[in-house]
């Protein structure tokens, strides 16, 4: 009651291996973009915070060879470029950032209010922030998210066009 196909496949392993264990499931083609490893690695590092998709779509434009999302989290899996929580900017924690920070504030008290002029484009929308994105192994991973283009150029927040 088995095919004959199965015993004809079943006996040619046997004379070819000299057993009848069953073979490892799955495909043992390597992957497109392994021939692009580096130029990966590098994109992953450039935006550590992209989507899947934004990875596939630099990946094509780059190279020409289109994988879906799949392929690409399972070969960023395969690299051990996993997800990690994001951390802001390592010179932002810094402690010559926060100097420069203090120091600026220490400036800017002495600027007489009639002669400040307010310019909202350094505003950061924490919202929009990503809060994963991928490393190398043993790397923090940081998020680097885009300057915000808005609609029009009317701000909401001093009523000024």
């Amino acid at each position: 009651m088995v095919d004959p196909k199965t015993v004809e496949r079943l006996v040619n392993q046997q004379r070819e291996m000299g057993n009848l264990e069953p073979k490892k499931i799955g495909s043992r083609k390597p992957s497109q973009l392994e021939a692009h490893k580096e130029l990966v690695i590098a994109i992953l590092v450039a935006y550590p915070d992209w989507t899947l998709a934004q990875y596939c779509e630099e990946i094509d434009e780059k190279t020409g060879v289109y994988v879906t999302t799949g392929a690409m989290c399972r070969y960023l899996k395969k690299q051990k470029l996993t997800l990690k929580k994001t951390y802001r900017s390592e010179k932002a924690l810094s402690a010559e950032c926060q100097q420069e920070k203090f120091d600026y504030w220490q400036e800017a008290k002495e600027i007489k209010p009639e002669d400040l002029i307010c310019i909202n484009e350094a505003e950061i929308w924490e919202g929009m922030e990503r809060s994963i994105a991928r490393s190398l192994e043993g790397r923090r991973a940081f998020s680097r998210p885009e300057s915000y283009k808005g609609q029009s150029s009317y701000c909401d927040w001093c009523n000024f066009r």
